[in-house]
């Protein structure tokens, strides 16, 4: 099975899923059938996951995989940018008084726009589980934001 890119950058997206789901490395191997060694390779960037694999991943952390697709592409973007001072998107950093923080301020800006046309062109196949994307988690199963309160046990 091909890898899809860089360990590297494949690290910041299997991280990204067990992070989202607020899972460790073994809850989340357990929920996509892998072995949790497997994880943490993934993690360190030793190992490229495969993207069979990698789907299996967002498959279990109930993210769409072009959701996943869309991230790695903005890490390589950011990276391109950031470590290589390499074009990305379009943007060379130093050119016309631009500056490295400008041009990842652009490769953000460009993603986020891109990641949100993304989700809404997914929205309706989202809800209704259709396309061979996961349906959205339940309400009990989601992540709870920073000002919601914590479920009070009953007693």
């Amino acid at each position: 099975m091909p890898r899809l890119g860089d360990p590297r950058d494949l690290r910041v997206a299997v991280s990204f899923l067990r992070a989202l789901r607020g899972w460790n490395q073994k809850e989340l191997a357990a929920a996509a059938g892998i072995d949790k060694s497997l994880i943490s390779l993934y993690e360190l960037g030793k190992q490229a996951p495969s993207r069979r694999t990698l789907e299996r991943l967002a498959s279990a952390a109930g993210v769409p995989f072009a959701v996943v697709e869309q991230l790695l592409a903005f890490v390589v973007r950011v990276r391109a940018v950031a470590t290589d001072n390499q074009p990305a998107g379009g943007v060379r950093a130093g050119t016309g008084g631009e500056t490295a923080a400008d041009a990842v301020a652009d490769v953000v800006a460009e993603a986020v726009r891109q990641t949100a046309m993304g989700i809404l062109a997914l929205e309706p196949a989202l809800r209704s589980g259709q396309e061979g994307e996961p349906a959205p988690p339940a309400a009990s199963d989601r992540l709870s934001g920073p000002s919601a309160p914590a479920p009070r046990a009953s007693g």
